[in-house]
């Protein structure tokens, strides 16, 4: 499978003056902000080869497959390019994680060469805190992590700054988009390339905004042509198509997509997917901020009644904790039901069209 693996083991022993910083660069740091270093040794000012030696230290392989896929998948990235030309000696600064009951948020700086840093925000982890946030987008602006990510631009983008590049994947793509828009206008200036990894796009106020406009051009919000978070709210249509081997939510992983030479393979919207885009316009449009911020946090509420505190203990014991989050619905008021129901309608929909889709696909490859 041609993909970002690949791709190191490709060009990893090519420096940035052989082969430029490209989208796939861009994947790859994406990537590696995902990986939880807030419990080492402070990794500032670290070249990526000396940050993997404490990591593999005081990580076991039994406790980094407990991971979420997008952990797991900067796990691997991390290991695969310590030892290489072209990232071993990359220094990572900055780094800054945030947890708590209403907010997760982690960011860090990663210098490619003196004249450029790539600045990568994390996207949702395994605490339901952040998923919280995600689900917060469709009514509030703006939300904790957005705030602490303009803030860290407004901290980290110096004077002496000259080309910034920011980017992240899924939550962490918003971020960037968000940050950029709203940072110090001097600041915002040093920044010639905004990465929205199949992020959630922007509610109307701000995509109709002029500091959406100032950045537009320099934004590139890549999406997988079986995307389903990246379609989440409103965003452009100039966004960039690219191939996935999978499909349904499993596209949403950046190791599942397609890469040839130092490119990504461009693909069409699927079908699929240009449904669900008008879908979640269609929901979003059927309900007010008001009655959307009722429904998420009726919805977080269950999880906290239910004990679903973060993905790696739901993941444990999935048959307890669901029973238990479908016997708190009860309590629901009927709005909010209503509403969690229209939703599942259309989710449900959704994955079954696509199940029926990889079988169709499935029989005529046969």
């Amino acid at each position: 499978m041609k993909n970002i693996f690949n791709y190191i083991s490709n060009y990893g022993n090519l420096s940035f003056l052989q082969v430029p910083f490209n989208d796939v660069d861009n994947l790859i740091f994406s990537s590696l902000v995902y990986v939880d270093f807030s419990t080492d040794t402070d990794v500032n000012n670290l070249t990526i080869n000396k940050i993997s030696e404490i990591y593999f230290k005081n990580h076991t392989n039994s406790q980094i497959i407990k991971n979420i896929i997008a952990i797991k998948t900067g796990i691997k990235v991390l290991n695969l390019i310590k030892d290489t030309v072209r990232y071993k000696d990359l220094v990572i600064s900055n780094y800054e994680y945030v947890s708590s009951n209403d907010t997760q948020f982690c960011a860090m700086i990663i210098k490619i060469n003196e004249d450029t840093n790539y600045i990568a925000f994390e996207g949702t982890d395994h605490l339901i805190s952040g998923w919280k946030e995600d689900f917060e987008l469709a009514y509030k602006f703006p939300v904790k992590a957005q705030e602490l990510a303009i803030d860290y631009l407004n901290k980290n983008i110096k004077l002496s700054s000259k080309n910034i590049i920011v980017g992240g994947h899924s939550k962490g793509g918003n971020l960037a988009l968000v940050a950029s828009m709203y940072c110090k206008f001097w600041k915002r200036k040093k920044i010639i390339k905004i990465y929205n990894n199949d992020g959630p796009g922007l509610r109307k106020e701000q995509i109709g905004s002029k500091q959406y406009r100032i950045i537009e051009k320099r934004l590139m919000h890549i999406i997988p042509n079986y995307s389903f978070i990246g379609l989440l709210l409103r965003h452009g249509n100039n966004y960039k198509v690219v191939y996935s081997y999978e499909k349904g939510i499993f596209a949403h992983n950046l190791a599942n997509w397609k890469v040839e030479g130092t490119k990504l393979v461009s693909a069409k919207l699927s079908f699929l997917s240009q449904e669900l885009d008008h879908g979640i316009i269609k929901w979003l449009d059927k309900y007010n901020d008001e009655e959307r911020k009722n429904f998420v946090e009726a919805l977080f509420d269950i999880c906290n009644r239910a004990g679903i505190n973060n993905l790696l203990d739901y993941k444990d014991d999935k048959f307890n904790s669901t029973i238990k989050f479908i016997k708190e619905t009860k309590n629901l008021d009927s709005n909010t039901k209503s509403m969690i129901i229209d939703l599942f309608k259309f989710l449900i929909k959704y994955c079954t069209n696509d199940f029926k889709n990889n079988l169709f696909t499935k029989n005529r490859e046969d």
